[in-house]
């Protein structure tokens, strides 16, 4: 899933889409389901500048710091880790 698709075209990802995308792939009990997905960067939040990033290392500095926190996000979505602020 690209970013745009977990900002629902903002610059933040949202958490109600990211619920919703859990809540129906939860509904297959039998299914085995991988997701992967965009993100990291839109995630960074709070590291990255005023301004998006636009250079390539930028970038990649704010995907490596944004990647932890989606990972997270999606755990407590799926209700498999502890809600964080």
């Amino acid at each position: 899933m690209g970013t745009r698709t977990l900002t629902e075209e903002t610059d933040r990802l949202s958490v109600t889409r990211l619920s919703e995308i859990a809540a129906t792939v939860a509904q297959d009990k039998d299914a085995e389901v991988v997701i992967v997905s965009s993100g990291a960067v839109a995630v960074s939040g709070s590291w990255s500048t005023a301004r998006p990033a636009t250079r390539l290392q930028d970038r990649q500095a704010a995907a490596a710091v944004g990647q932890d926190r989606l990972m997270r996000m999606w755990s407590d979505v799926f209700g498999t880790g502890q809600t964080r602020s």
